[in-house]
This record gives structure tokens, C-alpha cells and sequence, in this order.
């Protein structure tokens, strides 16, 4: 009878490569938390610019995104698609009687991930670059001499990039939570097109068309679920 005896080194690793997830990740996520600063200028002469700071909370308040990714070893590949859409009705004043407007975005994020550890919790640096695309309508109609209505539409096409930092942790070897916290700068051009009726019967439809430029800088805190599948 023969008795072989492992290498403690083997036995030692068994445990960790049986945890190893699955390498192809599937995520959902959302931002919890936005502070950016978007600046427009128009396109006419004289330049009219204008600068605003915005702070956003909620887990669905920037909308929801989808990603996929491949992990080859301690580098992940992958892409990320979210989609906001938000409706606002604004009360009556004295000046206006009804105002309304619809706003989407649609955003395009390839990114590549680096773990710089292996184990239940794998912090990770990211890089991202890609493309995002905006439409806004809206509508407003006015009392005494402001236009009795107005209306107008616009589409916006730019580039997003930044970088983040966070964390992996692994609820099991199939499933993650993953924070995350990102700068992320974008650009764009966006066209708008007005309507505009006169105050009273005899106003006359008048039609406008601007373009302006616009930038914004935002930090986000981003919270995902990941599944992680594949692998032995």
C-alpha cells in the first residue's frame, strides 16, 4: 500500500481558486449621490454663458445602467449603458400658467478595471471613455405679454471620460456589491429649436434655432450588483 502526500503549498491554494469568480461579470447599478458643474456657452455674439452647481441623492434618481465585462486575471474589460429620464410640471405663477418638460440621456461608457487584490473584498482602479446623447422637450404658456406659447426641443451629443476607485465584495463567488466613487468630465454641442406664438389672437408664430457648448465635471458615488459567471 502507498501513500502519496500533497504539497502543503497545493492544498493551500485549492480553497482560494475554487473561490475564484466567474469571469464574465454582469452588473446593475445605479448613482446614489451627484455634485457637478455644468457650464453653457451659447453660440451668437455677444457669448452668453452660464454656470450652475447641481447636487442630486437618491438610488434611482439618476436613472438606472446595465454593463458586462470579461475579467482576464486582475484586468477587467467591459461596458457600461445607463438611461435617466425625468419629467418636470412646474405651478402656475403670475407670468405662466403651465410649464412643463421632459428630459432623457442616454450614455455609452467602455471602461478597464485593474483588482489590486484577489480575495472577498478586491478594491479596483477604472479608466472610461464614451459617448452620451441627450433630447429635452418642453413647453410653457405665458399670460399678458409674454408669448401665449411656447415651445421647444432640443438634442445634445458629446464624449464622457474619467476615473474612479472601488471595491469588489463578494457575497459568494457568483455575486458582488460594488461601490464605487468616480470623476467623470464630459463635452457637447446641443441644438435647440423654439416655437413661440404672441401674446393674444393676433401674435404671429416666430421660429428660433441656438447652439451652445456645453462641459460639466460631476463626482458620483455609484452603487452595482454583479453576478459572475463562467469558470470552473
Amino acid at each position: 500500500m502507498a501513500f502519496v502526500a500533497a504539497p502543503k503549498c497545493a492544498q493551500a491554494q485549492a480553497p482560494a481558486s475554487a473561490q475564484e469568480p466567474g469571469p464574465l461579470q454582469l452588473t446593475l447599478h445605479s448613482t446614489v449621490f451627484q455634485y457637478s458643474r455644468p457650464k453653457e456657452v451659447w453660440d451668437e455674439s455677444p457669448t452668453v454663458e452660464s454656470k450652475a452647481s447641481i447636487w442630486q441623492a437618491g438610488l434611482f434618481r439618476s436613472g438606472m445602467g446595465a454593463g458586462v465585462g470579461y475579467r482576464l486575471s486582475n484586468v477587467l474589460v467591459g461596458v457600461r449603458a445607463s438611461f435617466m429620464t425625468q419629467r418636470i410640471d412646474d405651478s402656475p405663477t403670475r407670468a405662466i400658467m403651465n410649464d412643463s418638460q421632459t428630459r432623457s440621456e442616454l450614455s455609452l461608457l467602455p471602461r478597464v478595471e485593474y483588482l489590486l487584490t484577489r480575495g472577498t473584498f478586491r478594491p479596483f482602479v477604472a479608466g472610461m471613455v464614451g459617448y452620451q446623447h441627450g433630447w429635452y422637450a418642453g413647453s410653457s404658456d405665458g399670460r399678458g405679454a409674454l408669448p401665449a406659447h411656447y415651445a421647444y426641443s432640443s438634442t445634445t451629443n458629446g464624449i464622457s471620460y474619467g476615473g474612479a476607485f472601488g471595491l469588489h465584495a463578494f457575497l459568494s463567488r457568483w455575486l458582488s456589491i460594488d461601490p464605487e466613487l468616480a470623476l467623470l468630465a464630459s463635452s457637447s454641442k446641443l441644438t435647440t429649436h423654439a416655437t413661440a406664438l404672441g401674446a393674444g389672437e393676433s401674435g404671429m408664430p416666430s421660429d428660433s434655432t441656438s447652439k451652445r457648448t456645453s462641459s460639466d465635471i460631476a463626482v458620483m458615488l455609484d452603487i452595482g450588483l454583479s453576478g459572475w459567471v463562467g469558470g470552473s
